[in-house]
């Protein structure tokens, strides 16, 4: 975690302009007070979740290859309020390394979920916990989905 509150508003930004660039490619999670993307159990809208998938497919996104999620260190304030859907550890995993397997529309709707809660609103508490990896997550997302769209 970050003291320096000039790190929180670059991790903020960071993760910011990387979600941009989801957006610009329209894969972005689509969702709204009428149309959530969970349901009250949890689950996800199968609507939500349908209308996605089928743009990810369409812009030629691998949907059953997984997207490792890097975790380091001890949960954070964002992690005990919202832990990312795992669907595994990473085979590396160990000790403060904790990275998790991830379904790709769980990373989009976490990272989704990030840049609204945390990096575009008002600094909160929650915000300073916005640590480097956090960006690269979000970074290596965007990068993922480009090159798959664009056939690198």
């Amino acid at each position: 975690m970050q003291k320096e509150p000039l790190a929180h508003v670059r991790i903020a930004n960071a993760v910011t302009l990387a979600y941009s660039a989801i957006e610009e490619m329209q894969l972005e999670l689509r969702a709204s007070r009428e149309n959530p993307s969970r349901l009250k159990d949890g689950s996800w809208n199968p609507v939500v979740l349908n209308e996605l998938k089928q743009r990810l497919r369409k812009a030629k996104i691998d949907i059953n290859d997984p997207f490792i999620w890097t975790i380091r260190g001890p949960k954070t304030r964002i992690e005990r309020s919202r832990q990312i859907p795992s669907i595994g550890k990473a085979k590396w995993t160990y000790g403060l390394v904790r990275d998790r397997k991830v379904s790709i529309v769980d990373a989009l709707a976490y990272a989704s979920w990030l840049r609204s809660t945390t990096t575009t609103r008002r600094f909160t508490k929650a915000s300073a916990s916005l640590t480097v990896c956090d960006a690269y997550n979000v970074q290596l997302l965007a990068r993922r989905l480009l090159m798959e769209r664009f056939g690198e």
